[in-house]
């Protein structure tokens, strides 16, 4: 390298750490930036980049080998970086060239940033209209128990995890029929079934703490908030007829959920 080119490189990187030259190397850390960033999912607005130039004795009549250090870029980004800059740089061979080279190495990984900004982006976007394209549905669940031998210490633990998971619903006793109705998040649901499963909720024959066997789940459906009565709290129900509990299942839009898996539970 001459002290021309040594020179003009220098006069490029002002302050001290920019820019350093060792045996054969030219050492850049350099600043990668202009473009705003709204989500902590996208780089940041700075991203500090080391460009390394090892120059063999044929330079400049053979390119320098290129190492670039970025922690926003993977190295597949960093292949495709130090791939077009060469391209590029195809017909500067003979000639001093680092300045040439720091200028595309910079102006590509801004572009590689600036893709990583865009993707994470768009990601935002789809997840956000997911979220929209929810927000106006619900989910709701039949379980049907088999029995409680402790119905107080049941009920009670039921209502506790409801209130917990921000669930909403009904424990309906209609003669030997025990139906829990929940509505709310699908995956709140889940672990309301999932502690059903595994939490010891009820007592056995002799009395000792049982956990739930005999569950079974009828039905889990998503609906329109638009098209049911959405319900507004976790409560127990005693009902003297089905009926009654029809009723309860036609009075929250849910009479289809009733007719098709709950009317034929003896």
């Amino acid at each position: 390298m001459s002290e021309d080119e040594r020179g003009a490189i220098e006069s490029l990187f002002c302050l001290p750490g920019e820019c350093e030259f060792q045996e054969n190397e030219v050492i850049i850390n350099t600043n990668i930036d202009g473009f705003e960033s709204t989500s902590s999912l996208v780089p940041e607005v700075t991203t500090h980049v080391k460009i390394v130039f090892h120059l063999g004795q044929d330079y400049p009549n053979k390119f320098p080998q290129m190492s670039i250090f970025s922690g926003s870029l993977d190295r597949e980004a960093i292949s495709r970086v130090k791939s077009k800059v060469l391209q590029d740089s195809a017909n500067l061979l003979g000639e001093p060239m680092l300045i040439s080279l720091i200028s595309s190495v910079k102006e590509y990984l801004q572009l590689e940033l600036e893709s990583i900004h865009t993707m994470a982006r768009m990601s935002n976007d789809v997840q956000r209209s997911c979220d929209k394209s929810n927000s106006d549905k619900i989910w709701t669940t039949i379980l049907h128990i088999d029995h409680m031998r402790s119905k107080n210490k049941y009920c009670k633990t039921l209502e506790k995890w409801a209130s917990e998971l921000t669930l909403c619903g009904k424990i309906l006793f209609c003669n030997k029929l025990i139906i829990v109705l929940l509505q709310g998040d699908i995956q709140n649901i889940k672990d309301f079934i999932v502690r059903l499963k595994t939490v010891s909720v009820d007592v056995d024959s002799k009395g000792h703490s049982c956990k739930e066997r005999m569950m079974t789940v009828l039905c889990e459906q998503q609906h329109k908030i638009s098209d049911i009565n959405r319900l507004k709290d976790f409560e127990k129900k005693e009902l003297a007829s089905r009926d009654q509990l029809e009723t309860i299942f036609m009075e929250a839009g849910l009479i289809s959920l009733y007719k098709e898996h709950v009317m034929k539970l003896h």
